[in-house]
């Protein structure tokens, strides 16, 4: 089976603000290739988006640090990442 890799870039944010993001890249964990396509979305809520040719990807909005982001690509095995603080940044 083949797995993800995902990278962040991380960023402070502010305790009172309820527009967020993260922003990053899907890489094959083996190769660091680009997954370009593969799905991202916050569990429990209406935010989601698609990586890029380059396999990078924004997601925006009521994103707080106890939501859990869900990444799939076809083939390759399901990522579940629990975000924290550093992981959002503060639009």
């Amino acid at each position: 089976m083949k797995y993800l890799v995902i990278l962040f870039f991380f960023s402070n944010i502010s305790a009172f603000s309820q527009n967020l993001s993260i922003k990053g890249k899907v890489l094959d964990s083996g190769t660091l290739q680009p997954l370009p396509a593969a799905n991202l979305i916050i569990l429990d809520k209406n935010i989601g988006t698609a990586a890029v040719d380059d396999g990078s990807f924004v997601l925006s909005g009521d994103i707080t640090p106890d939501d859990i982001l869900k990444v799939t690509y076809v083939g390759y095995s399901t990522k579940v990442i629990p975000l924290k603080d550093e992981d959002l940044t503060d639009l």
